[in-house]
């Protein structure tokens, strides 16, 4: 069983269909937000860019990437 802290809760609650931003996908990741932008711009993390510095993240894509993604992440 895994421990959950309360903002990766409320991330996993929220509808799959709605996009996560940085600060979210780091709580439910458990990374910095400044690590997620870095994935994000090197692709390592599958995100949309909104207009030139937003970034935001499908939590389908995000789960499945965590459940795909077998190797140590260098970010």
């Amino acid at each position: 069983m895994t421990l959950q802290t309360q903002d990766q809760t409320q991330v996993l609650q929220s509808s799959p269909s709605r996009l996560w931003t940085v600060e979210e996908v780091a709580a439910y990741l458990n990374f910095a937000p400044e690590t997620i932008r870095t994935m994000a711009r090197n692709g390592i993390i599958p995100a949309v860019k909104v207009g030139k510095r937003l970034w935001r993240f499908r939590a389908n894509d995000i789960q499945s990437w965590l459940r795909d993604n077998k190797e140590p992440i260098d970010a």
